[in-house]
C-alpha cells in the first residue's frame, strides 16, 4: 500500500502540485522512513515551493538515513541528476 503513496506523490510532483506530493510523500515516509527516494523527491517538491532549508534538510536525511556508503553515493548520483534536471526548468521556464 505504501507504494501507492509514493506513486501518487510523483504523479503530483509532476503536475507541479507540490503540496499535494509533499502530504503523499510525508505519508509514504511514515511506513518507510529509510527510503533515499522519499526524501528526494520530497526535498525537490519543498526546493521548488522555496522552503530551501526544508528541502536541504529532506536531502541530508535522505543520503545519510542509508546506511552504506555505495547507497549515500547511489543517493548523491540520483540527488545530483534530479537538480540538474530543475535547474533546466528554472532556466528554461
Amino acid at each position: 500500500m505504501y507504494h501507492q503513496f509514493m506513486a501518487e506523490g510523483n504523479y503530483f510532483r509532476r503536475r507541479g502540485d507540490y503540496l499535494q506530493a509533499i502530504e503523499m510523500y510525508d505519508k509514504f515516509l511514515d511506513l518507510d522512513p529509510d527510503s533515499a527516494q522519499g526524501y528526494l523527491y520530497r526535498g525537490i517538491c519543498k526546493h521548488n515551493r522555496e522552503q530551501f532549508r526544508q528541502a536541504i534538510k529532506d536531502y541530508c536525511d535522505g543520503g545519510y538515513n542509508n546506511r552504506s556508503a555505495s547507497m549515500r553515493e547511489e543517493f548523491l548520483a540520483q540527488l545530483d541528476a534530479e537538480m540538474s534536471c530543475v535547474g533546466a526548468q528554472i532556466a528554461y521556464g
